[in-house]
Formats: C-alpha cells, sequence, structure tokens
C-alpha cells in the first residue's frame, strides 16, 4: 500500500470516527440536504478509489458512506414533519 493510501485511509477513518457521537445521540439533527449530499458524494468517492485499485482506501470510504446514510435515515430532519411533537418541545423551549 503506497503511503498516500495510507493517509488518505486515516482520514477517512477519523472522519468516520467522528461521526459516532452524532450517530448515538438520539437528539441529533442532521439536515437532510447534507446527510444525502455527503453520502452521495462518497458513493462517488468509493466507485472512484475502487477503479483505481485503492482497495483499503474504498474501504474506508465506504464506511463513510454507511455512517452518512444511517445519518440520513436515523438523525435527518427528513423524518419530522411541520408541527410535530419534536417541534413543539423545542418551540416550548424557546418560550
Amino acid at each position: 500500500m503506497p503511503w498516500q493510501e495510507f493517509v488518505i485511509l486515516c482520514g477517512s477513518l477519523i472522519a468516520n470516527a467522528a461521526l459516532v457521537p452524532t450517530i448515538r445521540d438520539p437528539a441529533a439533527n442532521v439536515p437532510f440536504r447534507t446527510s444525502a449530499m455527503t453520502a452521495s458524494i462518497l458513493v462517488v468517492q468509493t466507485a472512484m478509489f475502487l477503479s483505481l485499485g485503492l482497495l483499503t482506501t474504498a474501504a474506508g470510504t465506504a464506511v463513510g458512506t454507511a455512517c452518512w446514510g444511517l445519518i440520513l435515515f436515523v438523525r435527518s430532519d427528513w423524518r419530522f414533519g411541520a408541527g410535530s411533537a419534536r417541534d413543539e418541545a423545542a418551540d416550548a423551549g424557546r418560550a
């Protein structure tokens, strides 16, 4: 494995580790567009790394894709409509 691949892999793993608190926090609310865009970009990067034969780097970005996909479906705001209990609780806290 060339050193450049190792550096990219380490960066991916550190970035993925930084997502763990967001995934674990039930109160976390990540904007849908942020989650969807990041997951989409990581899918493209994973395909690019695979096409270049950088398998370990592709694995690192695939883990990132999975993390952002999980955030998208579990922690993004798309699942809360206007007037939901979560919105009402947030409004009550502002009063």
